[in-house]
């Protein structure tokens, strides 16, 4: 089995202005680019009893998705709903890379790949686990599909480091590969001059 960390391009702002915007033609627009993606991956029995993708993305579209409340953030604890959010960051996004990983070498890309070695060659004030999970526009997933990512100021700042290309991690192959593979990813994300937003499946 393995993980993709999928890096979109994307202005969080459009992502607000879609939210509780009850606009029917783009929830059937957003569906249609969507949905057989979505098919494709996840069966009915994945929902159980609850929300399914398209009701999700409706929920959002509705506004009735639970609002974050002030410095706290909401929290996504369904998949319907959950699938909704990755179906805007889709829609509206543009991708410029996806890492992957075995399921074995889980710990070893989000510890010592991006929480510490990608972290500290970028030489930013933030740790990269916001690559991983993190809030956005006040809504957080407690399972997977999880979603983070970086501000347009956050991604400008890596602009520096990832112009060059990043130094041999000869201690470790997969590192290695993924710095080699991070690097042009965030370049070409700085240089689109958007927001990023990251889903972690």
């Amino acid at each position: 089995m393995s993980f993709n960390l999928e890096f979109y391009s994307v202005a969080w702002a459009d992502l607000s202005a879609a939210i509780a915007s009850r606009d029917r033609r783009l929830f059937s627009r957003i569906r249609q680019k969507t949905e057989p993606y979505f098919e494709e991956v996840f069966g009915p029995e994945d929902f159980e009893d609850e929300p399914d993708f398209e009701l999700g993305l409706e929920r959002w579209i509705e506004g009735e998705v639970e609002e974050p409340r002030k410095n706290e953030a909401a929290v996504v604890d369904n998949l319907g709903d959950a699938l909704g959010f990755v179906a805007l960051t889709r829609f509206y996004g543009q991708m410029v890379g996806t890492l992957n990983h075995s399921s074995s070498a889980g710990e070893l890309f989000r510890q010592r790949f991006l929480m510490e070695t990608a972290t500290r060659l970028l030489n930013v004030p933030y740790s990269l686990e916001v690559l991983l999970s993190r809030p956005v526009l006040g809504y957080e997933s407690d399972d997977f599909p999880f979603w983070g990512g970086l501000s347009r100021e956050e991604l400008a700042s890596t602009l520096i480091v990832v112009a060059a290309d990043p130094p041999p991690y000869e201690a470790d192959a997969d590192v290695d590969e993924w710095l080699a593979a991070l690097w042009p990813i965030l370049r070409d994300a700085s240089q689109v001059g958007k927001d990023l937003i990251t889903i972690y499946s």
